[in-house]
């Protein structure tokens, strides 16, 4: 891509960054995560992962919530037979299959539907 030439006073070594500001600066490959309050520089794909085991951890912990509540209130034995019956739930293949796939596509759903404004993102 050619440019035009520019009628204003410019030497040779600023003819660079000249170029690199019409161009646009490439997009960073990095993006910032707040850990407790703490923001952290980490790569796009790191923060993706960390967001799809957050996401798998908190649908095994419902779902841990929701079995040894069912089993406290019948008669089946407990808190201790509900973690029981969780456990052998949550190894099945099937259901760690599809929470990992509703968390992968939910996390690349909603960046994808981010708008890309001029404005900062995070």
């Amino acid at each position: 891509m050619q440019f035009p030439r520019i009628a204003l006073p410019i030497r040779p070594n600023q003819l660079d960054s000249v170029v690199t500001w019409l161009q646009g600066v490439p997009m960073s490959d990095r993006t910032m995560i707040d850990v407790a309050g703490k923001a952290f520089s980490v790569p796009r794909l790191l923060k993706r992962a960390i967001q799809v085991l957050t996401a798998l951890g908190l649908t095994a912990l419902v779902t841990l919530v929701i079995i040894a509540a069912n089993s406290m209130l019948t008669a089946k034995g407990g808190t201790i037979a509900g973690f029981n019956t969780w456990l052998s739930f949550i190894q099945q293949p099937e259901v760690i299959g599809t929470m990992v796939l509703t968390a992968v596509v939910t996390v690349f759903y909603l960046q994808w539907e981010k708008p890309s404004s001029g404005g900062v993102r995070r």
